[in-house]
């Protein structure tokens, strides 16, 4: 009684007219998952969101504060001063060696757009040959509530806040 018993002729085209018949999904099912993916999504779109926003301020602060560091940098190592000339889409500051300076202009709102650049003073920033600046300034980005800042202290040294 232990031996197989094999299956019969009608268990066996009942188990083909089965597998015929359910091939695909029906609509209710469909709906179920499309109501599923819409119910997901509206929880997803808001965090969505202010990820992007979060890192977009994000990114433009790294990038300032890259920028800073190195116009501080080129003013210690080539014994000079380095200006840094903000307007309100851009900055500008000279980079290389005095015999061949070159005024190297980041289009700020270009690569980051809707996020805006404001800063503690109107003057330009001055990295002197020893590093220092000839003020402090703070630098704030801002977009959409999310602000982040960059602090330039009077040893010119800047991070982020």
């Amino acid at each position: 009684d232990s031996k197989v018993k094999p299956l019969s002729a009608a268990s066996t085209g009942l188990r083909q007219r089965l597998e015929r018949e359910q091939k695909g999904f029906s609509v209710l099912e469909l709906m179920v998952v499309i109501g599923i993916v819409g119910i997901v999504a509206t929880f997803a779109l808001p965090a969505y969101q202010q990820w992007m926003t979060h890192s977009a301020v994000n990114n433009a602060m790294h990038t300032l504060t890259a920028k800073l560091k190195q116009a501080r940098n080129v003013a210690v190592a080539e014994n000079r001063n380095v200006t840094m000339t903000f307007t309100g889409t851009s900055f500008t500051y000279d980079v290389g060696t005095c015999k061949q300076c070159e005024q190297l202009v980041v289009d700020f709102t270009g690569q980051y757009p809707n996020v805006a650049l404001t800063r503690s003073s109107a003057a330009n920033l001055v990295f002197l040959s020893s590093g220092s600046v000839t003020g402090n300034q703070t630098f704030k980005l801002s977009r959409s509530g999310y602000t982040r800042k960059v602090i330039v202290n009077m040893i010119g040294r800047a991070y982020e806040k």
